[in-house]
This record gives C-alpha cells, sequence and structure tokens, in this order.
C-alpha cells in the first residue's frame, strides 16, 4: 500500500524467528518483549546484571535455528504500585533505534502501544453487534464505531475545555464514553434536553444556583 512505518510495536506472542527474520528481510524498525520462560537460563540470563543495559541476545530452536538480536534490558522498581514491590525486569528484542536512546526510553516508547489496545477497548463498547457473516457490514460497522469514539474524544476535550475555570462549587462531573452513548441515543428524541438521561440535563440540573459576588476573579 506504500504506508511507512516509522517503528513497528509487536505483542510478545510475535517473539519468534520467522517473524525477526521476516522484519530483517523487510528492514522494519521495531521493539518487541521478549518472553520470559522457566525458573533459569534463556533470557533470565540478562536479568544478572545490576542496571538496565544495551546487549545482544540469541534465539536458539530446534526448528528455526539461531538467531541474534540486539536486545535492550530495562530494571524497573515498582516502587509499591499494584502492591509490588522490588524490581522487575523488561527485556526487549530491537532493530533501527538511534545508538544515543538509551534503556528506559525504550520502556516508555512500548508503553505507547497500550494506548491503542484501550482505543480498541472503546471502541467495541460502542460498535453495533451483528450475525451477519458478511465482512463488508462487519467492518463498515467498525468504521462507524471508531468515527463515534473518535466523535467522543471531541465532544470529551471541547467539555474540558468549558469547565477549564468553572464557576465556584461546581460538582465533579465525567463525561464518561456511557455517557456519551447514551447522548446519542437521546438526539433522536422530539425535545432530548427534557429527559433525566440527557448529559446536558444531568450538568446543568446538578449546577447550583451562583452568586455573582462569590465568582472567582478573572
Amino acid at each position: 500500500m506504500g504506508i511507512p512505518i516509522k517503528r513497528a510495536y509487536f505483542d510478545k506472542g510475535f517473539c519468534s524467528v520467522p517473524v525477526l527474520k521476516t522484519l530483517k528481510r523487510r528492514k522494519i524498525k521495531f521493539i518487541l518483549p521478549i518472553p520470559v520462560r522457566g525458573k533459569s537460563g534463556g533470557v533470565r540470563k540478562l536479568f544478572e546484571a545490576s542496571a538496565s543495559h544495551k546487549t545482544s541476545y540469541t534465539f536458539n530452536g530446534p526448528k528455526h535455528g539461531e538467531w541474534e538480536v540486539s536486545a535492550v534490558v530495562v530494571k524497573k522498581y515498582s516502587k509499591g504500585r499494584c502492591k509490588r514491590k522490588g524490581a522487575r525486569w523488561f527485556a526487549y528484542a530491537v532493530a533501527g533505534l538511534p545508538k544515543s536512546v538509551q534503556p528506559h526510553p525504550v520502556f516508555e516508547m512500548y508503553r505507547q502501544r497500550f494506548g491503542i489496545e484501550t482505543s480498541y477497548r472503546q471502541m467495541n463498547q460502542v460498535r453495533a453487534r451483528t450475525t451477519s457473516r458478511n465482512p463488508v457490514i462487519r467492518f463498515l460497522l467498525v468504521g462507524l464505531a471508531f468515527v463515534m469514539f473518535n466523535l467522543y474524544i471531541a465532544n470529551r476535550q471541547h467539555f474540558a475545555i468549558c469547565l477549564k475555570n468553572p464557576p465556584l462549587n461546581l460538582p465533579h462531573f465525567r463525561f464518561g464514553l456511557r455517557l456519551f452513548q447514551i447522548w446519542n441515543c437521546c438526539k433522536d428524541n422530539a425535545n432530548p434536553c427534557s429527559t433525566s438521561c440527557c448529559p446536558r440535563w444531568i450538568v446543568f440540573s446538578s449546577m447550583p444556583v451562583i452568586n455573582e459576588s462569590k465568582r472567582r476573579p478573572p
């Protein structure tokens, strides 16, 4: 299709010698986590260092033989988050990274792919369901779901701008994706703002009467 690939971020399930060979043959830059298997040996040998570092790693398999790749090993401290303590190790097979890039930025770069997974998860929340096996219909519903999701993002940003400097005592309000779905349903009604499920009704009916003398100074 002629679409240039700046960098590919893969799930660890794609970490195999055939995939790595294909990426090298097509000269694609990538970051691919190396799965940790077993209790000793293998990729765990890379975790014997005291800090994050760059190195190389060789895959060994009876079917595809040996294949060496550049690797980045990152040591991250949990600091009590998610009830975890101590250090955790992450290993990535990489290609096409500048030599000046340190291990920790590689960890942050790979985290960008989780935003894509979140978008797909939220897209499925608004996607219409069908039992049709027609790929055209199914693809159309996915496209419409992404359009709705992008409209939700735009409306949420607009809503945040409107509440950037709200009056005093404005109650907390969260314009979530579920509320956006209800709003789209209410728009088809004859008088959407007269129903209690309309977001505009929820916002303005919950706003207290503000004394002009108690407004925040500009």
